[in-house]
C-alpha cells in the first residue's frame, strides 16, 4: 500500500468524521428549536383556533410569529440548522465519495494495473 495514499485517506476519513459531528450537532439544534417552537405553538393553539378555525401547522406558526419574538428566533434557528445539516450531509457525501475513489485506486495498485486518469 502506498504511504502517501493512505495518508490521503486518513486526512479524507477525519475529515469525514469533523463534517459528521458537526452534522450531528446542527441536527440536535433543529429538533430542540422545532420541539421549542412546537411547545410553545401548543400553548398558544387554543387563542390562534379562536381566529381561525380550520388553521394549518404552517399557518399557525405564522400566526404564532405574529406576536412572539421568541417564536421567530426558534423559527430561524431551525430552518438556519436544517440548511446546516443539509449542506453538510452534500460535504460527507462527497468525501465518501473520494474515499471510495482513492480506495479503488490503491486496489488497482496493489493488482499491478495501471490506473488512468
Amino acid at each position: 500500500m502506498d504511504y502517501l495514499k493512505a495518508q490521503e485517506l486518513s486526512k479524507l476519513a477525519n475529515s469525514q468524521i469533523h463534517f459528521a459531528n458537526l452534522y450531528k450537532e446542527a441536527r440536535e439544534k433543529a429538533g430542540k428549536a422545532k420541539a421549542d417552537l412546537d411547545i410553545l405553538l401548543a400553548g398558544k393553539l387554543l387563542s390562534i383556533r379562536e381566529r381561525k378555525s380550520n388553521v394549518g401547522y404552517e399557518m399557525s406558526l405564522l400566526m404564532l410569529m405574529e406576536g412572539s419574538k421568541e417564536a421567530i428566533v426558534l423559527y430561524k434557528t431551525m430552518i438556519e440548522e436544517k440548511a446546516k445539516y443539509r449542506g453538510l450531509e452534500k460535504m460527507i457525501d462527497s468525501l465518501q465519495s473520494k474515499i471510495s475513489l482513492a480506495q479503488s485506486q490503491m486496489k488497482y495498485i496493489d493488482k499491478g494495473e495501471k490506473f488512468g486518469a
